[in-house]
């Protein structure tokens, strides 16, 4: 019976009996000696471990010590926790890096906006629904985010539109600026390759007034004086004051045409304008919000969406 009782015994409380018994060894030896089973007794239960406890919490009524005995720190537990930390991992470092991608939406639109003096507008990112309509786009910001009616909404430093009712807490409406069919006060200037290395201002800059291009997606003038110095490859910014004035300086295409004028070719000549993105693809924009703090750009909860 005895030698059954012993190979039952787990070997833990082998070791436990073991160090009890060291321990009234001790306490029984003539006091000279009494200090040699502590020598043993104490680097033994300081350095043997149950899953992250000493034995020492079994030895004290630990109130955790049912629920550690329950939870083996075996080999299988341990690639099970693993691979969970790195499932987990992964997921903060796509999180950090759409964060990093969202800032850096924002980044030209700030600096256009510092050039301009402009700081008191405060650029926020929003995502772009699916849906939204023929000319319109629905973005995820809304009223609950500072979006109104009437304000910039851009892309990088292009100009896309306006914002327009329907406005909810969290969406609202963006009219696109090639589908307002009005006409459009442009600044056509040379592309910064053609500028003097150092200088702000561009090589040549005149102020036009364009109109939808019958049949086409571009926008037209007819009023350019042929001894205008007007290139294929010029940029055309926003320079509407009355019509989204904060989206000034925002490019809104690029010269394709300059030919005579048919009905005057030897004093005027026909610009036609393309628009350089495709607006109703976008995923994302950038609504420019009054900034009642006036200092910096931020990504609100229109971004984090």
């Amino acid at each position: 019976i005895a030698r059954s009782t012993e190979c039952a015994m787990p070997p833990a409380t082998k070791v436990i009996l073991g160090l009890v018994a060291l321990l009234v060894i001790g306490a029984a030896l003539p006091r000279p000696y009494a200090f040699l089973p502590g020598r043993v007794v104490d680097p033994v239960v300081q350095t043997l471990v149950l899953p992250g406890r000493p034995v020492r919490a079994l030895l004290v009524g630990d109130p955790v010590r049912e629920e550690l005995a329950n939870q083996p720190l075996d080999d299988e537990r341990l690639r099970d926790d693993f691979g969970l930390a790195r499932v987990e991992l992964d997921r903060l470092r796509q999180q950090n890096a759409r964060l990093k991608q969202r800032l850096a939406e924002l980044v030209p639109a700030q600096d256009l906006l510092a050039e301009r003096g402009l700081r008191e507008l405060r650029p926020v990112s929003a995502r772009v629904n699916p849906g939204g309509g023929d000319g319109v786009l629905t973005i995820a910001a809304g009223s609950r985010d500072g979006v109104q009616a009437g304000q910039a909404v851009v892309y990088d430093v292009h100009v896309v539109g306006q914002v327009v009712e329907p406005i909810g807490p969290s969406t609202a409406s963006v009219a696109l600026i090639t589908s307002l069919r009005v006409p459009l006060s442009l600044r056509l200037v040379a592309p910064p390759s053609e500028s003097t290395p150092g200088s702000l201002l561009p090589a040549r800059s005149l102020p036009v007034q364009v109109k939808p291009d019958v049949g086409r997606s571009a926008f037209v003038t007819e009023d350019v004086a042929a001894g205008a110095d007007v290139r294929v490859g010029d940029l055309a910014r926003h320079a509407d004051e009355l019509s989204l004035p904060e989206a000034q300086g925002f490019q809104f295409g690029v010269v394709s045409e300059v030919t005579p004028l048919e009905r005057n070719p030897l004093a005027l000549r026909r610009v036609v304008v393309e628009p350089v993105l495709d607006l109703g693809r976008l995923s994302r924009v950038t609504v420019l919000i009054p900034d009642d703090n006036s200092g910096s750009g931020s990504d609100t909860s229109g971004s984090s969406r």
